[in-house]
């Protein structure tokens, strides 16, 4: 059972609608199942899977995974941008890339 189909009874359709993006998003990037599956678990507890959710307090985070433009992943990106729910997690989706290369990199000098 996918975990979309888990969730289902626990989200309304707005969540439902973030969290299928994040799926498509991660599965069309080619990355396991798994790493979608923590990517939806980390916007359920960043933002409920508000795409319209935005922190203000001593911070600038917005967004689905709640990116920051002050330091953060966010930085550089409008708060539209870290709003929506396509490019944040095509953001999150390049981190999770670069860090994978960094890792491969280390474990074959």
């Amino acid at each position: 059972m996918s975990l979309l189909s888990q969730l289902r009874r626990g989200l309304n359709a707005s969540q439902m609608e973030n969290a299928r993006v994040i799926e498509q998003r991660f599965r069309g990037a080619g990355l396991p199942a798994g790493l979608a599956a923590a990517a939806i678990v980390n916007a359920i507890h960043e933002s409920n899977l508000n795409a319209a959710a935005h922190n203000t307090s001593g911070e600038d985070s917005a967004g689905l995974f709640q990116l920051n433009a002050r330091g953060g992943l966010g930085t550089g990106m409008s708060l539209a941008e870290r709003m929506d729910p396509v490019a944040s997690s095509d953001k999150v989706i390049q981190e999770i890339k670069r860090l994978r290369l960094d890792q491969a990199a280390q474990d074959n000098p």
